[in-house]
């Protein structure tokens, strides 16, 4: 139930992330008992303390089957992770899947699970809770990304910076997890059509 993609951006320092999240309830019959903790990271570990800044999501925030972008903005209070430096976007819960399926409650963490489609980086998970951290391999290559999205400050290509502020109507205010983390900070949860 942990899963992070390990990446590195061409620009710096980083403003803001986004990763593609659902849940399932089985089609009403299911629900979630804990939070699913997103954040930012120098190094992998599913424990939000080591976090750069991270936020929690309640599942009654969202629909239920229904995909969003959820992320933090911390353009006023960038991380100072240096281009080229390879950090974690990490996403954590400890509800597990039910026994039968069709009883839902779970969290979906979005992405390719199948190819490798980011090959400036990879994905690693940790079903046991043990902080050891294994790397998504078939055959012994890499293979299997999440969709994510990174925002830096302006440089390089004119006209290219990403906008880290979404004007909607599903914004959220992020929790502390008893982490330094910047309080100005917001979970951004974006509907994906």
């Amino acid at each position: 139930n942990f899963v992070a993609e390990g990446l590195y951006n061409d620009r710096e320092p980083l403003t803001g992330f986004q990763l593609l999240v659902s849940w399932y309830d089985g089609n009403g019959k299911g629900t979630i008992d804990d939070y699913l903790y997103v954040g930012v990271s120098k190094i992998l570990s599913y424990d939000p303390d080591d976090w750069e800044i991270g936020g929690a999501l309640d599942n009654s925030q969202l629909e239920p089957r229904h995909k969003y972008w959820v992320g933090i903005d911390f353009s006023d209070d960038p991380i100072d992770i240096s281009a080229g430096e390879t950090f974690y976007l990490i996403a954590v819960t400890t509800d597990s899947l039910p026994d039968d399926l069709k009883d839902g409650g779970w969290w979906i963490v979005g992405g390719n699970y199948t190819t490798d489609v980011y090959d400036r980086g990879h994905c690693y998970y940790d079903n046991d809770a043990d902080n050891n951290w294994d790397e998504m391999l078939s055959d012994g290559n890499p293979y299997g990304d999440l969709y994510f999205r990174t925002y830096t400050t302006d440089g390089g290509v004119p006209n290219q910076r990403p906008l880290v502020t979404i004007t909607s109507s599903y914004w959220v205010a992020t929790q502390i997890l008893g982490m330094l983390m910047c309080i100005s900070s917001l979970v951004m949860i974006v509907r994906y059509w």
